[in-house]
């Protein structure tokens, strides 16, 4: 029985250590370089092997890009990185789809059997160093890394398309018909990725997902009445009966106004902090990020500061208590001259502004860093998915009537 006539599978199973041999070893690992270089002669090389050398091959750089996760130890829990290596794998089965469709239109003589080698081969050989870049920013938090991984995984997917394109090809026209089919079906498969999906997540603004950002978008998005902070306390004093209300009013310092209006609005807010404290608790030891987790660390201490001067209002009960507490007269109420009414500041008011600037200057430069992500992504798609764009662009306008995404805008982050 020659080689030839071996089913993979059986190939496989007779496979020993010892068929690998030096030489050919070197020249795959060349092939990283080449792949990117010249991509056609790494495929054409590999068409030209026999079975028995293609199997070793592809097991070979299979265990390489196993190697390549583990580059993620260290980084993110596994559920984490594995989304994304998924989410690359499961890419394959489309793209393995739009090629088989479009030779098949062109009638090109190539063998589905090379097709589905020449983009296994591809996501085998390029795939190590993406993961390479994305376990480094996960590992670094450098957003340097990020754009980089975007930046290259464009480039290499549109060039790895323009030389399918000639490899596949019996002549140039062939060649064109080839390329402006398959980029005619990527564009289609994009509208309806785009109509089938969430328009405005980042899962579909962006190839590579960002776990930090996300990560943090969890964190603040789960804390409630955010915007205030306790800037004085106010207690109204029955004279005759010597009794006392106090409460610390929350303030918004950019917009200069009062939080609280109302007992049921004050015991809201107390409400509301004692579940952000219990929220940033319990995700104290799961946040992944360092950066993230000095954010979740800031949120708390910034709430047990207020949580602390909410207890102190309980406190003051009587006219002496007020007077502890340093409160000022601000005025008698002229129709019941029992009432008195008392203000005054509290002393944890630096400290919680110290807090809100740095947690302010962490926001904005997240999401600097994500809106310039953004811009970067839709710059790259509008040259590569132009015609996907235009198409969708139309269907909203005039079909599915699309709005404009709303913009969450927080008092909170307003501050320089």
């Amino acid at each position: 029985m020659s080689v030839y006539s071996k089913t993979p599978a059986i190939l496989f199973m007779n496979l020993n250590f010892t068929d690998f041999k030096e030489a050919e070893l070197a020249n795959w690992i060349v092939d990283y370089l080449k792949i990117f270089l010249r991509p056609r002669v790494v495929i054409s090389n590999f068409l030209k092997l026999n079975s028995s050398e293609r199997i070793r091959k592809l097991l070979f750089h299979f265990i390489i890009f196993v190697c390549s996760l583990f580059l993620f130890e260290g980084t993110y829990e596994k559920l984490s990185w594995l989304k994304i290596v998924t989410g690359s794998i499961i890419s394959l089965i489309p793209l393995s789809l739009l090629a088989l469709i479009s030779i098949k239109i062109v009638r090109s003589k190539a063998k589905f059997e090379e097709v589905i080698f020449y983009i296994l081969l591809s996501f085998l050989l390029v795939e190590p160093l993406f993961n390479l870049l994305i376990s480094k920013y996960l590992l670094s938090e450098n957003y340097i890394y990020y754009v980089l991984e975007e930046i290259l995984l464009y480039i290499t997917i549109t060039w790895l398309f323009l030389n399918f394109s000639t490899i596949f090809s019996e002549d140039r026209i062939q060649a064109l018909y080839l390329f402006l089919i398959g980029y005619i079906i990527w564009n289609i498969l994009f509208v309806v990725s785009l109509r089938f999906s969430d328009r405005y997540s980042s899962l579909n603004n962006h190839l590579f997902s960002d776990p930090i950002y996300e990560e943090y978008q969890v964190i603040e998005g789960n804390l409630l009445q955010k915007d205030k902070s306790i800037t004085g306390r106010s207690c109204v004093l029955q004279s005759k009966a010597n009794k006392s209300f106090c409460y610390s009013f929350g303030q918004n310092i950019i917009r200069d106004s009062l939080a609280h209006t109302n007992n049921e609005e004050y015991e809201k807010y107390k409400q509301d902090v004692q579940l952000n404290i219990s929220f940033l608790k319990s995700i104290q030891e799961k946040v992944q990020s360092r950066e993230n987790q000095t954010v979740t660390n800031l949120w708390l201490k910034y709430f047990l500061i207020i949580e602390n001067e909410l207890k102190t209002d309980s406190l003051i009960k009587t006219k002496d208590d007020i007077i502890k507490q340093g409160m000022n007269l601000v005025t008698k109420d002229s129709s019941y001259s029992e009432i008195q009414f008392y203000m005054s500041g509290v002393n944890s008011i630096m400290d919680q502004v110290n807090i809100r600037t740095h947690l302010v200057a962490y926001n904005n430069r997240i999401r600097k860093h994500y809106d310039f992500n953004e811009s970067l992504d839709i710059g790259i798609r509008a040259t590569i998915y132009l015609l996907g764009s235009t198409i969708d662009y139309f269907l909203g306008k005039y079909i599915f009537e699309d709005e404009k995404p709303k913009i969450d805008k927080n008092d909170f982050y307003e501050l320089p």
